[in-house]
């Protein structure tokens, strides 16, 4: 009888890409934009999608100090206004008498 031996080659690693940490706030940032999927980004810079997620969670939900974008602003003499922020696909709406002190909790919250 005849010893049969198979032998197996496993397909070697390919050498990971080291991102620096300018591309990685880069891409967080492209994923961050309105309107955006992850999984598309990091496809688009061919990353997996968990990477992805796990340098935005590092990175944190806020933006940088000094990246702040401005929002238009409907402004009204009522006294009784109401304040209405459309952030992304979230609406803050604040009703009544709204003095500075309101409008500093509600963008504080905001934020």
């Amino acid at each position: 009888m005849e010893e049969q031996v198979e032998v197996v080659a496993r397909k070697s690693r390919r050498a990971r890409k080291a991102w620096t940490a300018e591309e990685r706030e880069r891409i967080v940032a492209e994923s961050r934009r309105p309107g955006v999927s992850v999984n598309e980004v990091a496809q688009s810079h061919g990353l997996n999608p968990s990477l992805l997620s796990s340098w935005r969670g590092k990175a944190g939900s806020r933006p940088k100090p000094g990246r702040a974008e401005f929002l238009p602003v409907r402004v009204s003499d009522r006294a009784d206004g109401v304040i209405e922020i459309d952030v992304a696909s979230r609406c803050v709406r604040v009703r009544g008498r709204v003095d500075g002190a309101t409008l500093r909790d509600v963008l504080a919250a905001v934020q």
